[in-house]
């Protein structure tokens, strides 16, 4: 779920700063935003793969024991 969320503030992230440098629109009016929603991205990202690494660490716990 997580990823999915991340990968959907990624792909804002790059739509936002494209349409800027093509002078189509600035989507949020703040030059930041898209370095902003990038980190969010990744820190949703890394959230997701650090549950899937738990789990993972979990069931080989389970399966050695």
């Amino acid at each position: 779920m997580f990823r999915m969320l991340g990968y959907c503030c990624y792909a804002f992230a790059v739509v936002d700063l494209g349409t800027y440098y093509l002078g189509i629109a600035d989507l949020t009016g703040v030059s930041w935003s898209p370095i902003a929603a990038a980190v969010v991205g990744s820190v949703l990202v890394q959230m997701d793969r650090s549950g899937e690494s738990e789990a993972t660490a979990e069931e080989n716990s389970r399966e050695t024991a």
